[in-house]
């Protein structure tokens, strides 16, 4: 029988507290040369360049208290797989100072001697306590992983304004001259890279603020995957994404699919998920569970950089129509947006078809501004790079059955 140890599926809460950069940029950026700047730009990033200069220095003194703590954590895991194989050359030396290592180095000091008594006297009672013994010392490193994941989750918790800070400034592009005044003398990681000439793995800086419009880049789409379970035991796959950039500036644009227990659901809403699914043409027929292709949109815009109205995000260069208008952000003064929108078959049309996904910012809405609502000040455009090849294989996944038959074998009827 294989055991399950939490920090298989745990171990994934580092990833989420500890900073992570993204700065390759892998699809050619879309032709946007007629989009004008901003007016709005330079000041709104110089504002953040001289907030993230604080922000930096609580990101350091984040990443010195987790530091250790993360160490632990993939300490745990190890001696955890050690167990799981009984290999005690994974984690050689044990530190016997520490009362868990101590512990775990008993436990393989009293599995040898079991063993070998087993192998003399083949006494079942002897396996009984040996698995005893394997749980116990499972239990043991469960234990101390919950401590060490309580005290992680202290210090993420600890400190406000450290997520605002991770939004604006981990991976953001600065301004190298506000930057310096800011810094001072200060001797924060931010401010020893500013001072180099060479550019750093972490740190990127322009010298004015315009500069960044003329950055632009992102993710082509990705191609799909088949329906599995996951490391985390979810369920996963079935979905394509690309992403925009332009300075500091990004939108990631999700194509999924929400796989739901009809038996969660009221009659009303299975009756709607099945009439979504009759218009779009998805063969499906899993009696226990239902689905939803839907289009997920986060995004994060440095804030309303032109007096906007709204944010847009439409097919077209010009929406031809409203159902060409896939949303309507509100400005907030974050940037920060988000939005699922079940998808509909002039949708899927669009999407297979060449017209281009943006996202504009509009000023005052006027009568006469035809099916955007007003006029377009500024946008930006999501790669095509292999949009046809994604979306066309998950829109036949999807129409074809083969969602519904991988369900099928992935989750049997009971």
């Amino acid at each position: 029988m294989k055991t399950t140890f939490p920090w298989q599926s745990a171990a994934l809460l580092l990833l989420l507290v500890v900073p992570t950069l993204a700065l390759a940029q892998d699809a050619p950026p879309a032709d946007e040369a007629d989009s004008p700047l901003p007016p709005d730009l330079a000041a709104v990033e110089e504002e953040r360049s001289r907030m993230c200069v604080d922000g930096h220095e609580l990101l350091d003194s984040f990443i010195a208290r987790l530091q250790p703590l993360e160490d632990r954590a993939e300490r745990l895991a190890s001696l955890g797989r050690a167990i799981s194989l009984e290999d005690l050359r994974r984690v050689e030396p044990l530190d016997l100072e520490d009362p868990v290592e101590a512990e775990v180095a008993r436990w393989f000091e009293v599995d040898r001697e079991l063993g070998e008594a087993y192998a003399r006297e083949e006494d079942e009672s002897i396996l009984e306590a040996r698995r005893e013994a394997r749980e116990e010392i499972i239990e043991r490193l469960s234990e101390a992983w919950e401590e060490n994941a309580d005290e992680i989750e202290a210090v993420v918790t600890a400190d406000e304004g450290l997520e605002e800070a991770f939004r604006r400034c981990e991976g953001s592009i600065l301004i190298r001259g506000v930057v310096e005044e800011a810094c001072g003398d200060a001797d924060s990681s931010l401010c020893r890279a500013v001072r180099q000439d060479e550019p750093t793995p972490r740190f990127r800086f322009v010298d004015e603020g315009a500069q960044l419009w003329d950055i632009q880049g992102g993710r082509p789409w990705s191609m799909p995957e088949r329906v599995s379970v996951q490391p985390s035991g979810e369920l996963g796959g079935a979905r394509v994404r690309a992403s925009a950039q332009r300075g500091n500036a990004t939108i990631l644009l999700t194509l999924e699919t929400l796989i739901l227990d009809r038996g969660t659901l009221s009659d009303e809403e299975n009756q709607h998920y099945n009439e979504q699914l009759d218009e779009l043409g998805v063969e499906f027929g899993h009696p226990e569970l239902n689905i939803s292709p839907i289009m997920g949109v986060d995004m994060d815009l440095p804030g309303p950089l032109a007096e906007e109205t709204a944010w847009v995000l439409h097919f077209g260069e010009t929406p031809e129509t409203t159902e060409d208008i896939l949303h309507v952000f509100p400005v907030t003064e974050d940037g920060a947006g988000s939005a699922i929108i079940p998808l509909t078959p002039h949708i899927l049309d669009r999407l297979v078809g060449e017209a281009p996904i943006r996202l504009t910012a509009i000023g005052t809405v006027t009568p006469d501004a035809g099916p955007m609502g007003g006029p377009a000040l500024y946008w930006m455009e999501f790669p095509d790079l292999l949009r046809e090849q994604a979306v066309g294989q998950l829109v036949s996944y999807w129409l074809g059955g083969g969602l519904s038959d991988d369900l099928l074998e992935l989750i049997p009827p009971s």
